[in-house]
């Protein structure tokens, strides 16, 4: 059984629209999670 922040991980990865409200309502959230995805940082750096 996963985890739930491992859940939580995969809704933000694939919802946009969750990580634009995350970051407005939850900053140390979207943030913690950004981290935990390095590949999506690398994604959004190359625009």
């Amino acid at each position: 059984m996963r985890e739930p922040f491992d859940l939580l991980i995969d809704v933000f990865v694939l919802n946009a629209s969750f990580r634009s409200e995350l970051l407005r309502t939850d900053p140390v959230m979207f943030w913690r999670l950004l981290e935990a995805v390095p590949y999506l940082q690398e994604r959004d750096s190359d625009g």
